[in-house]
């Protein structure tokens, strides 16, 4: 488990809570990585050390420090790089006995998040002007569109 910044801490609490009143038989192993961590090498190596050895991760989100130069590598974009964690999954389906405007909700997005506007490529055109380069590259596009038609197709998806 990896905290990180802002509401990660506090929701991270409350998911060990849910998963104690659930008794899902999981014991957390917590590494801090947060956007002030002093010692940024040792703690994102150790993170990402965890999640190799476990094979899984929760990781609140990790603040980024938008006063460092464009070119600074944010701790988000190490994990998802050096893990290679480029399919990012959210699932937006309708629950039975829930009053809403929309009926039968079943929509899956599947974003690439290691390349695009991922990926850091970024510049001072003018003062205060920072322009983006979204570049995304053949092989990652045919990855993540096999990704997703895989996974649509695993869960039944006929659209």
């Amino acid at each position: 488990m990896i905290p990180g910044d802002g509401i990660g801490p506090e929701l991270m609490l409350h998911v060990k809570t849910m998963f104690s009143h659930a008794y899902v038989p999981v014991d957390f192993e917590e590494v801090s990585v947060t956007s002030t961590s002093a010692s940024r090498g040792e703690e994102i190596h150790d993170a990402i050390m965890a999640v190799r050895q476990n094979h899984v991760a929760l990781k609140g989100s990790i603040e980024t420090d938008y006063t460092l130069p464009p070119s600074y590598k944010s701790f988000n974009n190490m994990f998802c790089t050096t893990l290679d964690v480029y399919a990012n999954v959210i699932h937006f389906k309708s629950l039975p006995n829930m009053e809403s405007w929309h009926k039968d909700v079943d929509i899956l997005v599947v974003q690439e998040n290691s390349e695009d506007e991922y990926s850091n490529l970024e510049h001072y055109s003018v003062k205060e002007v920072t322009e983006n380069l979204k570049i995304m590259s053949k092989a990652k596009s045919l990855c993540i569109a096999e990704y997703a038609f895989q996974l649509a197709q695993k869960m039944g998806a006929k659209k």
